[in-house]
């Protein structure tokens, strides 16, 4: 028997290709994270396409069933079965992010954050933080700032205390060198190609 789970707004983090036609999609929304299959969305004249799209704020309805196929479990375990998506719309479309190479690549790198991390914890803050981030960068904020500040943010809401200080080795961090960050450990990894620039670290413990 179907029943509806959810109405209301979702972020896409992720689309993947199923079956001739259909998506699945990893969708963000106020309420957690979870998996939906999007029936006939690749198809050009599908009524779904338009409010699928992963730079925007969509509006969407949401079926399932305890026996439908595909995947046993939605990412939040609301049931067995995958959603199925019924409705979508879409509110608001980033579009400027996809100007700037810059920016989609902030983008990319918070959604695959925020997917991660809302996989392992169930808060309502992973969607206003990403909101928020997409939003800044429509607007053309500071990348710098944006993503540090976003993942910051990120890192706070799933609990994971940041040592600002000393790297995976217990060394002091240099302010002149580079860093990624080891999310297992919650620290510092010295890289030459590293993520994090000095000023990013300046501005981590400014904002902690």
């Amino acid at each position: 028997m179907i029943r509806e789970w959810y109405r209301g707004p979702a972020l896409v983090l992720r689309r993947t290709n199923y079956g001739e036609a259909d998506r699945i999609i990893d969708f963000l929304t106020p309420e957690g994270k979870f998996s939906a299959l999007a029936r006939g969305a690749r198809r050009d004249k599908s009524k779904l396409k338009g409010g699928l799209e992963p730079l925007a704020e969509n509006e969407i309805a949401l079926h399932f069933s305890t026996k439908a196929p595909g995947r046993a479990r939605s990412d939040n375990q609301a049931g067995d079965g995958l959603a199925v998506v019924t409705e979508a719309r879409m509110r608001q479309f980033f579009g400027a992010i996809l100007t700037n190479l810059g920016r989609l690549g902030v983008a990319e790198r918070l959604l695959k954050q925020t997917a991660r991390l809302a996989s392992e914890v169930d808060s309502p803050e992973f969607y206003r933080i990403l909101r928020e981030a997409l939003l800044g960068l429509e607007q053309g904020d500071g990348l710098i700032q944006l993503e540090t500040w976003a993942r910051l943010q990120l890192w706070a809401v799933s609990g994971q205390e940041i040592d600002l200080y000393y790297d995976v080795a217990g060394r002091p961090l240099v302010l002149e060198a580079r860093y990624d960050f080891d999310e297992e450990r919650r620290a510092f990894v010295r890289r030459t190609e590293g993520m994090f620039s000095p000023t990013e670290i300046k501005l981590l413990r400014c904002l902690s």
